[in-house]
């Protein structure tokens, strides 16, 4: 009798320690994000919330949308989220920036996750950054948004690269990793944009990508890389090896028809 009710107790405990840990991944949606921005779209009666990865940069930001009832503070986990970012210049021109808008209207964890790609940076000398968030109230039948202010800084070492060509074509070309990029093979992507108007930012999707990772301080490069291929709206996938940690510099050659384009970017793993 003694054992089984040993046996109850300690069931009980794991069931409560998962129903603990399930509690928790939903309260905290957030944890280790980091809250860019914040209002309420008074028409849906929503309020929402952004949260990025880091501090906003100039090239791929992944976004996360949280919405809740501002009167309830309920989280909403059904909704149409929409990204358009501008940019006003002290110049009087505008321009938005490549987007990749939530792609389902059912939330992750209470979160919908995009991105947008910020081609220049915030400044009193340049401009400012604004993000419209759309969404809509299913409930109510009532899409309504919120329009924040938000501050682009110029990373560390460069996340974005652009170049024209002889005909009049702007590309964008950025790179993000899903994880803390580290020592060993780390999945990799590249995303490339061109400029259709000042509000169009389309995925680029017929270039050839060659990559070669080097290390410039030890003069080697490392085994086992897979270029990127294109996926998606844009994205090249592949795999990237660092094989000890330092300064690393992808070399990425990219070609289509008659053009190429040799650019790198510097990045340092721990």
């Amino acid at each position: 009798m003694k054992l089984k009710l040993i046996s109850t107790g300690i069931i009980m405990t794991l069931l409560l320690s998962f129903s603990c840990s399930e509690d928790e991944i939903q309260i905290n949606p957030t944890e280790g994000l980091t809250k860019i921005a914040e209002d309420v779209a008074i028409n849906a009666n929503t309020k929402v919330e952004i949260w990025a990865d880091e501090e906003l940069f100039v090239g791929y930001n992944t976004l996360y949308a949280k919405l809740s009832d501002a009167t309830t503070g309920e989280s909403i986990t059904e909704s149409m989220v929409q990204f358009i970012p501008m940019m006003s210049m002290v110049s009087g021109m505008s321009h938005s920036a490549p987007v990749d808008n939530p792609t389902s209207e059912q939330a992750v964890n209470t979160l919908f996750p995009g991105a947008v790609n910020f081609i220049m940076p915030s400044g009193t000398d340049i401009g400012s950054w604004k993000l419209k968030v759309k969404v809509r109230n299913e409930i109510k039948d009532v899409e309504d948004f919120v329009e924040l202010n938000l501050n682009v800084a110029v990373p560390a070492k460069v996340r974005m690269q652009s170049f024209a060509t002889d005909g009049g074509m702007n590309y964008f070309v950025s790179y993000h990793f899903a994880k803390k990029p580290k020592v060993g093979v780390n999945d990799f992507k590249v995303m490339i944009h061109t400029k259709q108007s000042m509000e169009s930012f389309p995925g680029v999707t017929d270039f050839t990508i060659a990559m070669d990772p080097e290390m410039p301080s030890m003069g080697h490069g490392s085994p086992n890389n897979v270029s990127p291929t294109h996926v998606s709206n844009g994205h090249y996938a592949g795999k990237v090896n660092f094989t000890m940690t330092g300064d690393w510099r992808i070399h990425l050659t990219l070609s289509k028809s008659e053009l190429a384009k040799e650019l790198y970017f510097d990045i340092d793993i721990d």
